[in-house]
């Protein structure tokens, strides 16, 4: 049994060994795979792109030579080599690989979302260790609006009228439709749905105007947004022109102003009942006029006369969009037709009211011109703000029909959204300058340095946008560094309204200068504390941090360091755990994005003996809102005091000597009115100290005297003067006691640590029963693989699975440590 036992003490350490250089092994691979990658440009996890725009992906080696890479090959979402493959159809009409200078290139010539999925790029180390890198495309289909004309008529009176406009994109759009500053989804009259809007109630003329649809996809952040013009028009009416007639024994007669019986004529019908005129289809040119209507009996004959007149509703004829350039005379004109004539109106888009007469800047003529009603609207010197929607309104007895139009105004560049006037670069690392040139119509930008056109070559590139940005790439090479990269560039913008241009001055970015004026404002036995000029030389880029590296003189071999934040402003740099009456050596280093400066001037500072602690410090003290100087207490009977925990100097606080008395207030001075209260407060932790007073006097003034110690004596006295309120002639303890339940609450570290506690008793619990019950979980583990195992433990386990005597058995179960063997045919679970 014994050379059993060390058997397997040597196969167990042995078996450790092994899973010791297996996990070695495994780490350096690692390491040597993160030294060599493939990289896949554009960079990123996913790439999200629009159908139908083609795009490449680029696979190359990083991280050493590019002839360490070799057999780069393109995997597709089912994991297929897309050169293998290239005889298949579908893969040649979506795809070309082709390969340049070390760099495999995927071509996608016919995006569609059908391709979207997980591409991989694979190849070989030294031709031996596999590298892969994937990215994760999204083929998008870019928002399409359809069936949205921009403009649209609804019919008066009518319910479930639809303003028409689909829009369709995958991922599936939002759609908010809005008028003016109302979002409609939110309005109960309004339904929207993917195919425009239902207007669940009676169509009335406010439902006119302009609405906006937006579309946006959450997943690319495409929005797309359209305005649409909504007319309400009247529906042909059936006229009534009712007269009633009594007595009559034939039936009525209507006669129009050409004494025409009615009765007969197409497009008229008379009601013998009620003797009503019924005019199916209104034209003014016909109808508009006297109708005289007979009734007839053997009594006599009665006849009476009215007069119709037919309103015509405005519609309008013309509402121009206008192109003007910048401080010239600009013209709006509106034109509509109805009868009577219209009253036009003319209002810019965020206006809450049309342009009057009087204005400033305008002139407004009203006219009318061959049946129009014609109104213009003169701007005498045109700006950009006048840029814009504007809305022509045209009203009268038969209602009203509103139109957009727009004005736009050109001016030459504008370079002022540039967004820098200073680049910085270093160490020959590429650096893009942009310009941004603000133009209608569009402007043709140029780069200039030293008078002299810029064009592509090794150094630059630029890239224009189309939306009036230019970007001018550089990148340095090591002749280039010295003498062309640095100085001013010229950015130009010109148009056929003018030109302008702006400077661009790049600058070499250096390492941050010395930090020199350095001054330590205090010195204590522990800490000291700097104050560092804020004026430090940056080198042309932000300091980022300090580096300090200080050091015990009589130890050198200790040195220690630590980094700081560096801030603008003057700010006190504290450093503490130091040994009293010790010579320390401070340098201070600053760093920027370029890197480190050179170190400092050594400082340096001792620090003082041990000696009494320093002076206690208040918080948090209830000063009153009216009397600004003077401490007032929240409770008539009781006040909570707050102090930090001051320097110890280099001997530890024992203790805290708090003493209070009730005083009375003189002009200068004051008078105990009883003899101190005085407490020892031990120091128990490292932190904000509390202490609430009790059984305080209502509308008393107090002295509060703190004191602290450690083994070298007490320091400075501390002291405050408060003022308890008056009282409320209530229970004021009870009082307290609840407002104190109301403002405090259990510390969540408390309410942590009670929580993991219970939570490891209940595991422990359950694992303990597991054990006893049916010899599984932490403890069984613990209990089989780690401790100790006897000869005769050893032997049972070794005979593990054999027959077992009724005796054994009997044991077994008196000691709870096996059930019962189960016979053929019983349950078990």
């Amino acid at each position: 049994m014994d050379t059993l036992n060390i058997f397997k003490q040597k196969t167990s350490k042995w078996t450790i060994l092994i899973i010791i250089l297996y996990v070695i092994h495994c780490s350096s691979q690692q390491s040597s795979q993160g030294q060599h990658t493939l990289q896949i440009q554009p960079s990123g996890k996913v790439l999200s792109i629009p159908s139908n725009d083609k795009f490449v992906l680029t696979c190359r080696g990083q991280g050493g030579d590019i002839s360490l890479f070799s057999n780069l090959r393109w995997y597709n979402p089912n994991n297929e080599d897309i050169i293998n493959e290239s005889l298949n159809p579908e893969i040649t009409r979506n795809f070309k690989v082709f390969e340049s200078n070390g760099n495999l290139y995927l071509k996608f010539l016919n995006p569609k979302p059908e391709l979207n999925g997980i591409y991989q790029c694979k190849g070989l180390l030294q031709n031996s260790e596999t590298l892969s890198s994937q990215i994760d495309i999204k083929i998008y289909e870019d928002i399409k609006l359809e069936q949205c004309p921009q403009m649209q008529y609804l019919i008066k009176g009518n319910v479930g009228e639809r303003i028409n406009c689909k829009a369709s994109a995958n991922p599936k759009p939002k759609i908010i439709w809005t008028k003016g500053s109302e979002q409609l989804d939110r309005n109960p009259r309004y339904q929207v749905n993917s195919s425009g809007i239902i207007i669940k109630e009676p169509i009335t003329d406010n439902d006119g105007g302009v609405f906006q649809i937006s579309a946006l996809v959450t997943e690319t952040g495409k929005t797309y947004e359209e305005r649409i013009t909504v007319q309400i028009i009247s529906r042909p009416q059936i006229t009534v022109l009712a007269d009633t007639a009594y007595g009559i024994e034939d039936d009525p007669i209507w006669f129009d102003n050409t004494r025409r019986n009615l009765s007969s004529v197409s497009g008229y019908s008379v009601d013998r009942n009620s003797g009503t005129l019924i005019i199916s289809r209104l034209k003014k040119h016909v109808d508009q006029g006297n109708f005289t209507c007979v009734a007839e009996n053997s009594a006599g004959k009665n006849e009476r006369n009215l007069q119709l007149l037919v309103s015509i509703r405005p519609m309008i004829r013309s509402f121009t969009n206008g192109s003007y350039e910048q401080h010239k005379e600009s013209i709006i004109q509106c034109r509509a037709t109805g009868d009577p004539l219209p009253k036009l109106s003319i209002r810019m888009n965020g206006m809450s009211r049309p342009f009057i007469q009087g204005d400033p800047r305008i002139r407004l003529v009203e006219n009318v011109e061959e049946h129009e009603s014609v109104l213009t609207l003169t701007y005498m010197k045109t700006t950009r703000k006048d840029d814009g929607l504007y809305y022509c309104r045209a009203e009268n007895s038969g209602g009203f029909s509103e139109q957009t139009g727009h004005l736009q105004v050109q001016f030459s560049p504008d370079l002022s959204l540039t967004p820098l006037r200073k680049v910085k670069t270093w160490d020959n690392r590429p650096v893009n300058i942009s310009c941004i040139a603000d133009a209608i119509p569009n402007a043709t930008i140029k780069w200039y340095k030293h008078g002299m056109e810029i064009i592509r070559n090794d150094i630059y590139r630029i890239e224009n946008t189309g939306t009036g940005k230019s970007m001018l790439f550089i990148t340095p090479t090591k002749l280039s560094y010295e003498n062309l990269v640095f100085g001013t560039y010229r950015c130009e913008g010109q148009n056929s309204l003018g030109k302008s241009w702006i400077d661009i001055d790049l600058e070499r970015a250096t390492v941050p200068g010395h930090v020199s004026q350095v001054t330590a404002v205090e010195v204590t036995p522990t800490q000291v504390r700097f104050k560092i000029n804020n004026d430090l030389y940056d080198g042309g880029m932000p300091i980022k941090k300090l580096l300090v590296d200080y050091y015990n003189l009589y130890n050198p071999s200790d040195r220690q360091k630590k980094e700081i934040p560096y801030s603008n402003s003057e700010t006190i740099y504290i450093f503490d755990k130091l040994i009293p009456s010790t010579m320390y050596g401070f340098q201070f280093q600053a760093e920027n994005e370029v890197g480190k400066g050179e170190v400092g001037q050594e400082i340096r500072i001792k620090t003082k003996v041990e000696s009494r602690p320093n002076k206690p410090e208040f918080h948090n003290l209830p000063y009153d809102s009216i009397e600004k100087g003077e401490i007032v207490s929240p409770y008539p009977h009781k006040f909570t005091v707050m102090w930090n925990l001051p320097a110890d100097n280099g001997r530890r606080i024992q203790y805290f000597e708090l003493k209070y008395y009730p005083i009375k207030k003189t002009e200068f001075s004051y008078t105990a009115l009883s003899p101190p209260i005085i407490e020892r407060i031990s120091l128990k932790h490292d932190e904000m100290t509390t202490r609430t007073l009790q059984k305080l006097k209502a509308n008393t003034y107090y002295r509060l005297e703190l004191v602290a110690f450690n083994e070298l004596g007490g320091s400075d006295e501390a002291f405050i003067v408060f003022r308890t309120p008056q009282s409320t002639g209530l229970n004021d303890d009870e009082i307290d006691e609840l407002d104190e339940l109301n403002t405090s609450s259990i510390p969540i570290g408390l309410i942590s640590g009670v929580t993991i506690i219970l939570i490891i008793l209940i595991l422990l619990f359950m694992d303990l029963f597991f054990y006893i019950q049916y010899k599984v979980g932490a403890i069984y583990f613990l209990r089989t693989h780690c401790c100790a195992i006897g000869n005769e433990d050893e032997s049972k386990l070794n005979n593990f699975g054999s027959s077992i005597s009724h005796a054994e058995i009997s044991e077994r179960e008196r000691f709870g440590n096996y059930r019962t063997p189960l016979e053929h045919g019983d349950s078990a679970v």
